[in-house]
C-alpha cells in the first residue's frame, strides 16, 4: 500500500509498505528527502552487507557521493548487557525500539509511573494509517486526518 500525506506547512510524505510481496530478504529501508538533499537507511540484506545510514547535501559541494554517517538503529543502552542482559533481543523488531518500548512500558506498569507514549501520541501515530485504509477503501479519496483533540470544525 501508498499513501501520500501533506502537512500543514506542505511537506509531502510517501509511506509505502508490503508484507504480501516475494522477496527473499528481510529489512526495512527509511529515506527522507528534501529539497537540498536525502538521508537514507539502508537494509541490512545478507548479499549487501551491512546497513548503513547514508547523506548527501548540495550545500556540501565537496562531497559528491553521499557519505556513509556513524549512526545506527540499535539502542545502545540494551546493547551493554547491565539493563538487558540478553543483548540480541536488541537487535530484533526494529533495531531494538519494539523491545525498548515494552521495557518502558512494564517499567510503568511495575512502578506505577507514567506510560512512554501517552493516549494523543499513540493516536497521532495511528490514525493517519486508519485514514490512508479508509482512503484506499474509497478509491484513494482525499481523506482528511481529523484528531479528536483537534480545534477545527
Amino acid at each position: 500500500m501508498v499513501a501520500l500525506f501533506r502537512t500543514k506547512s506542505n511537506v509531502v510524505v510517501r509511506l509505502l509498505t508490503t508484507f504480501i510481496n516475494n522477496f527473499p530478504g528481510w529489512g526495512h529501508r527509511y529515506r527522507i528527502y528534501g529539497t537540498k538533499g536525502y538521508f537514507e537507511r539502508t537494509p541490512d540484506y545478507q548479499s549487501a552487507g551491512p546497513a548503513k545510514t547514508l547523506f548527501y547535501s548540495t550545500e556540501l559541494p565537496t562531497y559528491r557521493e553521499p557519505m556513509v554517517l556513524p549512526i545506527d538503529t540499535a539502542r545502545p543502552e540494551y546493547l551493554d548487557g547491565h539493563t538487558n542482559p540478553d543483548s540480541a533481543k536488541a537487535l530484533e523488531s526494529h533495531g531494538g525500539a519494539d523491545y525498548a518500548l515494552f521495557d518502558r512500558f512494564f517499567a510503568a506498569v511495575r512502578s506505577g509511573g507514567p506510560s512512554p507514549i501517552g493516549l494523543r501520541e499513540a493516536l497521532a501515530m495511528t490514525l493517519p494509517g486508519i485514514y490512508a485504509a479508509k482512503s484506499a477503501q474509497h478509491g484513494g479519496e482525499l481523506t482528511e486526518i481529523r484528531y479528536p483533540w483537534s480545534d477545527e470544525d
